[in-house]
């Protein structure tokens, strides 16, 4: 499974290049680790399994981040044999329902089955041909951003804006990912940047998209603690998903709004906004959206004082994101009543809660711009806990 996907993936990157496998095999003969045209043809064929030398020799020469290939072997998953007799636009169609339906592992496969497909075949319109491929990598780098393969979104991303040239849409979309990547990385300006830059990008016309990217730009500027830059890029971001009936984003929004605003210290105005939040995503059915505003709405209450409604808002969040199995909002929810637990006794272990996050930690994604995590390891390490942003 995993050896046909990566045989997949680099075979994709060598026609790319539009480089044979006599090429290619004689580009690695010069290195210390020479890969012959034999050994080439059996990985990409998902015969042959290859030594981490190889695939170091491999991604060289083929201009590619051996890290994406890691990630991708965490997450790769064969691809059904029926697929590759469908045409393109038929493969399309399946993406979407299987992206939409968050089956984001069968929906990679369908892309780099295509990519495969467009990579390895001529067209009478190179320039249409390229529109395409830039599309396919664009929803690669976005998919890949949701199966957490952050360091493999981060370059697919990179290589739709590469071959995007006209397609402002796509642009914007993969520099969206960019957004994402760079802050998991722990590179807040270059997601600054970034998110500055889809700004820039996304047609005027298109209001989700626009209302999209505004609120990828008020992100980066909450965690970097700028509120009321960040309060009027979601402001504006929520009005563009409004108008565009996308109610998924106009409740992070909203809620966003409420972090700037707790962050500028107008605790009610913050509750109000999480309050909105939690009922707009009660209605829309998205449980995950619904525990994660609860949580923010529990540290307000927090800080507040109002530790018995803080302990309520938290456990409810608790209840609905276990029942969900969303394990991020699950570990916030848990270190909101860690938080409370030691504000009632600061001298608390909170042993059972404690070993429960350290168990949490290995089923969710380290990432560095999630501020529960800081804090987490800030305790676990005895050093501070840094300022707070919601990502």
């Amino acid at each position: 499974m995993a050896l046909a996907s990566i045989g997949t993936f680099l075979k994709a990157m060598r026609e790319a290049l539009g480089m044979t496998q006599d090429r290619l095999a004689a580009k690695t003969a010069g290195t210390d680790w020479p890969v012959s045209r034999a050994t080439i043809s059996a990985i990409e064929k998902g015969k042959h399994s290859p030594t981490a030398v190889a695939v170091m020799t491999l991604t060289t020469a083929l201009h590619v981040d051996p890290m994406e290939v890691l990630d991708r072997l965490k997450i790769a998953t064969a691809v059904p044999e029926e697929y590759r007799k469908w045409t393109v636009e038929q493969l399309d169609e399946r993406f979407l329902e299987a992206f939409h339906s968050g089956r984001f592992r069968e929906a990679l496969a369908i892309l780099d089955t295509m990519m495969a497909r467009l990579t390895g075949s001529t067209s009478d319109d190179p320039a249409r041909m390229k529109r395409r491929m830039a599309t396919v990598e664009q929803r690669r780098a976005a998919t890949l951003r949701r199966l957490g393969a952050i360091v493999a979104a981060k370059w697919s991303a990179e290589r739709a804006i590469g071959l995007a040239d006209d397609q402002r849409d796509v642009m914007a979309r993969a520099y969206m990912v960019l957004v994402a990547a760079h802050l998991r990385l722990g590179n807040l300006q270059l997601g600054i940047d970034a998110a500055e830059r889809a700004v820039e990008l996304a047609p005027g016309g298109d209001d989700a998209l626009a209302g999209q990217v505004l609120i990828e730009k008020g992100r980066t500027l909450l965690i970097a603690s700028r509120f009321d830059e960040a309060f009027r890029a979601f402001a504006e971001g929520r009005d563009r998903v409004t108008k565009a009936g996308d109610a998924v984003h106009v409740i992070t929004s909203t809620g966003n709004m409420g972090c700037c605003l707790a962050g500028m210290g107008k605790h009610s105005e913050a509750e109000a906004r999480f309050r909105t939040a939690v009922e707009l995503a009660e209605k829309e059915r998205r449980p995950d959206l619904e525990a994660r505003w609860l949580v923010e709405w529990g540290r307000v209450s927090l800080e507040k004082g109002r530790i018995e409604e803080a302990s309520r808002h938290g456990q409810k969040a608790l209840s609905i994101a276990q029942r969900g199995e969303h394990w991020q909002v699950v570990f916030s929810a848990t270190m909101l009543l860690h938080r409370i637990a030691k504000a009632v006794d600061p001298e608390t272990e909170d042993r059972h809660r404690v070993a429960y996050l350290k168990k949490l930690r290995g089923w969710v994604e380290e990432d560095v711009a999630d501020p529960d995590f800081r804090e987490f390891v800030a305790e676990m390490t005895g050093h501070g806990a840094s300022p707070r942003g919601e990502a």
